[in-house]
C-alpha cells in the first residue's frame, strides 16, 4: 500500500470509528468489535509509514522508538 493510502486509511478509521465512539454516535457496547478491529489496524506494522529523518533529528527518532515500544 502506498504511504498516502496508509495515511488516508488511518485518517478514515480515526475519523469515523474513533471519532464516532468519542462523540457518542457509536455506542461503545454496540461497537466493541468494530472499535477493537480499528485499533488493531491502527497498531499494525502494515499501516505504519516508514520514517526517515533526512536531518538526523535525534528527538524525532527517539520519540518514534518510544511510540513503537508502547505499541
Amino acid at each position: 500500500m502506498a504511504p498516502e493510502h496508509k495515511f488516508a486509511t488511518a485518517a478514515k478509521l480515526c475519523g469515523e470509528v474513533l471519532g464516532g465512539v468519542a462523540d457518542g454516535l457509536l455506542p461503545l457496547h454496540q461497537c466493541e468489535e468494530v472499535l477493537g478491529d480499528a485499533l488493531r489496524c491502527l497498531a499494525s506494522k502494515d499501516i505504519k509509514v516508514p520514517f526517515r529523518d533526512p536531518c538526523g533529528n535525534r528527538f524525532l527518532l527517539m520519540t518514534r522508538n518510544m511510540s513503537d515500544a508502547l505499541l
